[in-house]
C-alpha cells in the first residue's frame, strides 16, 4: 500500500524596519501562505520564493524548501537574504541565514523564526520572517 502524500502548510509573515535616523522608520509588513503537496521520498522541493523591498532602500529575500522523509516527517530549509543600500534593488547583502526544521506528522504546528540585521554603524534596520509549518495528511 502506498502511503498518502503530505501536506506542508506554511502561514505568517514577513516584516521588516527601514530605520530612519531622520523622520518617521519605513516599515513592510506581509502575510504568507503557501502549501506544498509531498508524495516522492528524499527528493527537495523548492515551493516558496518571496522578494519585497520596502523604505527606498531594503529588500528581503525568501526561499523555502521541504523534503518528505521515509517516516513521513518534513524536512524545511529556509533561506533568507536581507539587502539594504541605496535602493530596494541593491546588491549589498547585510544578513544572510539559512535553517532547517523538522516538521512530524501529524498536524502539530511548529513554529519558526529568522531576524535579520543590518550591522554596519547606525544601520539600524531589521527584518523577520515568523511562519508556522503543519504537516498534514493529503485529503
Amino acid at each position: 500500500m502506498t502511503a498518502a502524500p503530505r501536506v506542508l502548510v506554511v502561514s505568517g509573515a514577513l516584516s521588516g524596519v527601514d530605520d530612519e535616523f531622520f523622520g518617521a522608520h519605513e516599515r513592510m509588513h506581509r502575510p504568507v501562505y503557501a502549501r506544498v503537496v509531498l508524495s516522492e521520498e528524499e527528493v527537495p522541493q523548492t515551493f516558496f520564493t518571496w522578494s519585497e523591498g520596502w523604505g527606498g532602500e531594503c529588500r528581503l529575500e525568501v526561499i523555502i524548501t521541504a523534503q518528505l522523509n521515509k517516516n513521513r516527517h518534513i524536512f524545511v530549509t529556509v533561506n533568507g537574504k536581507f539587502y539594504e543600500g541605496t535602493s530596494e534593488a541593491t546588491r549589498d547583502l547585510a544578513d544572510e541565514q539559512t535553517q532547517s526544521a523538522l516538521v512530524p506528522k501529524g498536524g502539530l504546528p511548529i513554529p519558526f523564526s529568522l531576524q535579520f540585521f543590518n550591522r554596519e554603524p547606525f544601520g539600524g534596520d531589521t527584518a523577520t520572517i515568523s511562519v508556522t509549518f503543519v504537516n498534514v495528511v493529503e485529503e
